[in-house]
């Protein structure tokens, strides 16, 4: 399973840009490097480092059915199309696996 049939597009994948503009959240930077953006240094100028798997938590708290629509537009989307669970499967190994856990349980 390769997640890539094609160039590796920069910057966010497209249902997660498209999820932040469906659902508002407060200014945050999301990162996996979760410890270099100590409270202490993000709270004076207003921002807030979320972990990945929080974040998308979070939209999916707010709009469990859309967060889901998207998810599985992106699974459409892809060349050749994936089964929702591959790409849980995915979402899962890339850091996300409480997130991926959520999707599962709705079913």
């Amino acid at each position: 399973m390769t997640a890539s049939n094609g160039p590796r597009r920069r910057g966010p994948p497209r249902w997660l840009e498209t999820a932040e503009q469906r659902v508002p959240t407060p200014s945050r930077s999301v990162t996996f490097d979760i410890n270099d953006f100590p409270p202490q240094a993000c709270e004076p100028v207003g921002a807030e480092a979320t972990h990945p798997d929080d974040f998308l938590l979070d939209l999916y708290d707010l709009n469990p059915q859309g967060i889901r629509a998207v998810l599985d537009q992106q699974a459409a989307d892809l060349n050749p199309p994936w089964p929702l669970d591959e790409l849980l499967r995915a979402l899962t190994a890339a850091g996300v696996p409480r997130f991926a856990d959520a999707i599962r349980a709705q079913r």
